[in-house]
């Protein structure tokens, strides 16, 4: 990946991902309050192309993932995709891009998500594709596609194997909305903050004061939780009927490390 120098894109009505620099970080800004911050083709592309100018700046470190207004994200824009899904056009990523939800390739360096108001559905994987999470303590998340009949993406597999299969069960299968304290529980947040405000300043800081540092290879989160295969060094220790890995035990030792 060539080195290239990320650039701003200050905040504006027309703008659906912001980009700001601050020493060696950058703050990337999800930004359609008036809609709740879902996230449309036109928005996942602009992430897409953010976490591609991230990872391919030498000069930074570490990144924070936040949402401007009232919410983080309640997730894609369904119309906006089913309207792209009808007009024929296909929904792909360049080789100038890196998925927001890290199924493919993961960053090579450090990401905080920090989530406040509304986190649902694809707002939600979002956040899981982080290093590190904060969030606000009004937060209110959701994966509520099982109640409207749709299928979600990342969560299934991402949420059953950082909370544990019955406590992302509880969620997945009845749409019910869950909050900060209940998220810190089964261990998918690692902070929370009394509001918004204070919660990107937490997020903020811990890369400011060189708490996270870059430096280890990423690459091994995205690599998938199916069947037999490693995560890293994890190995799978329990699975679905269907075959999906849902446990995982560290096969070697990492430190600070999880599976």
């Amino acid at each position: 990946m060539e080195n290239q120098s990320m650039v701003d894109v200050p905040l504006s009505p027309d703008t659906k991902v912001t980009v700001e620099r601050r020493g060696q970080i950058v703050l990337i800004g999800i930004n359609r309050p008036q809609v709740f911050n879902h996230i449309d083709p036109e928005t996942f592309y602009g992430l897409a192309s953010a976490y591609y100018d991230f990872d391919s700046d030498s000069s930074l470190r570490a990144a924070v993932l936040f949402g401007h207004g009232d919410n983080f994200s309640r997730g894609n824009d369904v119309d906006a995709f089913s309207a792209l899904a009808k007009s024929g056009k296909a929904f792909t990523l360049t080789d100038r891009q890196i998925d927001p939800l890290a199924r493919t390739q993961k960053l090579s360096k450090p990401l905080v998500a920090v989530v406040h108001g509304d986190t649902w559905n694809m707002g939600h994987e979002f956040h899981f594709a982080a290093d590190i999470r904060v969030a606000s303590a009004d937060v209110r998340y959701a994966q509520t596609e099982n109640f409207y009949g749709r299928v979600p993406g990342v969560a299934p597999i991402r949420f059953t194997r950082e909370a544990g299969w019955a406590n992302a069960m509880r969620y997945l299968l009845t749409g019910d909305y869950w909050g900060a304290q209940t998220a810190h529980r089964m261990g998918i947040i690692q902070e929370i903050a009394p509001d918004r405000d204070a919660a990107l300043a937490v997020g903020i800081g811990l890369q400011q004061n060189g708490h996270v540092r870059p430096g280890w290879d990423q690459s091994h989160a995205a690599s998938g939780a199916y069947g037999n295969r490693r995560i890293g060094g994890c190995r799978c220790v329990r699975k679905t009927p269907s075959g999906i890995c849902v446990g995982f035990r560290l096969g070697r030792f990492h430190r600070g490390a999880r599976c």
